[in-house]
């Protein structure tokens, strides 16, 4: 077919942004837009599950309320990274939060385009993998208190197995995450979640890095994860959960910003003795002097490997796989916000994801330089 036939086509599909793209960047996109992606029916859903599972059913929900009740009191697969303190943005005391006072979590940008994307790379894994039949998944998978909500399920054409698909999108700011053969590991916590709900053998994670950049991971079944992941759900849910008991600091940011939390509330500046906790001070002050030996070695080391970089006249540099960049930091300029806009200012700690959207006119470039170690 010629360019001007593959518009046409591109056209009668009810695609758009074709206008400029070349003739294999056309036939891509059109068989993308052509990839079969079906919805499994709930008959072959519940066949698929419960030929190897026990104690667990396959539910519907009629509209998102339905959906988020389901879930409330539930563990899903988004919350066993942080159960298993594998998640840097999640701890288990954010989940423990959301089963017992439920979450105000209403979506931001991330999850809106994410989901609006979701199609799209469902259909792109579709056109990749001709000896898969892809399926959206209307539907969860629970027991008693354990839930899987799935992208989509996969089954083999040949063999008739049938397995996982999970869809992220990413900004490209993460894009490092994803360098390696490996994904992230609360995701492969997550996969291993579902593989143990629904009982499939293998799993495939499809990526979109920066709306431009796809990349996929098989993931197998294992036994030996699986197992722990049903160990420490159960264990989290029979201690904290059932009995209103929060779990223990894990020394995780998130942890720190809910202690931080409940510390506002508290209004009573009287002094008090902690007794028993000499020991754990004594310590704190011995890793408190560490940690500043260790900043002055690591700032030694950066400045001997900049000083190098700079005798060389380069910004940039390898040693073996390491790559160094010499990058100028930006920071915000409090003064020139706080005199146009100082409210803002002061709401910064409360509406922080609004600040940064509205002040990124605000930004000036760094005096200084700063050495940047990549993976």
């Amino acid at each position: 077919m010629t360019v001007k036939e593959l518009k046409e086509e591109a056209k009668s599909l009810g695609l758009v942004g074709y206008s400029k793209l070349k003739k294999e960047e056309l036939i891509e996109l059109i068989e993308t837009a052509k990839a079969k992606v079906i919805e499994i029916s709930k008959e072959e859903f519940e066949t698929s599950v419960t030929a190897n599972t026990e104690n667990t059913k396959v539910l519907g929900y009629d509209n998102e309320d339905d959906w988020h009740e389901l879930r409330a009191k539930r563990i899903g697969g988004s919350d066993v990274g942080a159960i298993l303190g594998v998640n840097p943005y999640k701890s288990i005391v954010d989940v423990y939060v959301d089963k017992t006072e439920g979450s105000d979590f209403k979506g931001n940008n991330a999850t809106y385009w994410g989901h609006v994307l979701e199609g799209t790379v469902l259909k792109e894994f579709s056109n990749r993998h001709k000896e898969l039949i892809v399926y959206e998944v209307p539907y969860s998978v629970v027991n008693d208190f354990l839930i899987a909500n799935l992208d989509g399920a996969l089954k083999d054409k040949e063999t008739g197995d049938y397995g996982v698909l999970e869809i992220k999108t990413t900004s490209v700011w993460n894009r490092r995450e994803w360098e390696e053969d490996i994904i992230p590991q609360s995701y492969y916590a997550q996969i291993q979640h579902y593989l143990m709900l629904t009982g499939y053998k293998f799993a495939y994670v499809a990526v979109l890095i920066g709306g431009n950049e796809y990349k996929e991971f098989k993931v197998e079944r294992s036994e030996e994860d699986i197992e722990l992941i049903r160990n420490k759900s159960t264990e989290f849910y029979n201690e904290n959960l059932l009995k209103k008991i929060p779990p223990m600091p894990d020394g995780s940011d998130a942890y720190m910003q809910h202690l931080k939390k409940k510390a506002m509330e508290i209004e009573n500046n009287k002094i008090i003795e902690l007794v028993g906790f000499e020991e754990k001070v004594e310590m704190l002050k011995n890793v408190t002097r560490e940690k500043k030996e260790l900043e002055k070695t690591e700032n030694l080391l950066k400045e001997e490997i900049m000083l190098e970089m700079i005798r060389e006249k380069t910004l940039k540099a390898v040693v073996g796989k390491s790559k160094f960049n010499i990058l100028s930091k930006k920071s915000l300029d409090k003064k020139k916000l706080g005199k146009e806009q100082p409210q803002l200012l002061k709401e910064y700690e409360e509406y922080i994801e609004k600040f940064e959207e509205q002040t990124k006119d605000y930004l000036k470039e760094s005096k200084y330089i700063m050495p940047y170690l990549g993976k």
